[in-house]
């Protein structure tokens, strides 16, 4: 499924840095009175894939929402969730340091998260595992200082997947580590890999978190086509 609203170029869309992580920004190149700004000075627009979720929520009623930034689901989606619903003493750390208001939003969510058994699908491959985290980026960078490196560029026409298999609370406390620092090395419960469409079934009332929380039991997220048509361009 594909954007199918008009021609690019009558979708321009810019960015300004007021928010708490700014993912969309990074890495930050261009400042406003030391407030990070989306602007390319060296041509008039740049592409940008958006992503489409598709999803039946928790009345059975078919949706559709979209995002230009990330999707996740699980530990990743829970500390946003967390981070935007806080607690008292994640209020006081929001207005001191929004660093350490990110790590201790994920770190909370790590400590009281359980692993849901869930059913996804990508290229062609069909599994029910139980699932700790999944990120669906269209930036590397998906909170604070957390990024994964991978090589996933705004206008390929691609979603980059990484999946956290059934991990122990200590596999994940080391895995949000590692991702401070860019690392995140595949092995039996850790996957990465580029995709195009990317679907999740699951048996309870589950959400997966892109701007908000969406509340589903089934979803597909698709990233459009290389083609202008289906892209919004950022100035």
């Amino acid at each position: 499924m594909l954007l199918h609203s008009g021609k690019a170029d009558n979708h321009l869309i810019g960015a300004i840095g007021l928010g708490s992580s700014n993912d969309f920004l990074k890495p930050f190149h261009t400042f406003i009175k030391d407030v990070p700004v989306r602007i390319n000075l060296n041509e008039p627009y740049q592409l940008q894939d958006v992503g489409l979720v598709k999803y039946i929520d928790e009345n059975n009623i078919q949706k559709v929402k979209y995002f230009i930034i990330n999707a996740s689901f699980g530990i990743t989606a829970e500390g946003n969730w967390k981070f935007n619903q806080p607690d008292i003493i994640l209020k006081w750390l929001k207005k001191t340091n929004t660093e350490f208001a990110i790590n201790y939003a994920a770190i909370s969510s790590i400590l009281g998260y359980r692993n849901k058994k869930m059913t996804f699908g990508y290229n062609d491959i069909q599994k029910t595992e139980f699932i700790s985290n999944i990120n669906i980026l269209k930036t590397p960078y998906v909170s604070g200082s957390l990024c994964y490196r991978q090589n996933i560029h705004p206008d390929d026409g691609s979603l980059g997947l990484n999946i956290c298999l059934n991990m122990n609370k200590t596999a994940l406390l080391h895995t949000l580590l590692k991702l401070e620092k860019g690392i995140f090395v595949t092995n039996a419960k850790k996957l990465s890999t580029l995709v195009t469409q990317f679907d999740l079934k699951s048996l309870m009332i589950a959400y997966l978190y892109t701007s908000i929380a969406i509340f589903f039991n089934e979803l597909y997220v698709i990233s459009p086509l290389r083609q202008q048509t289906n892209r919004y361009l950022i100035p």
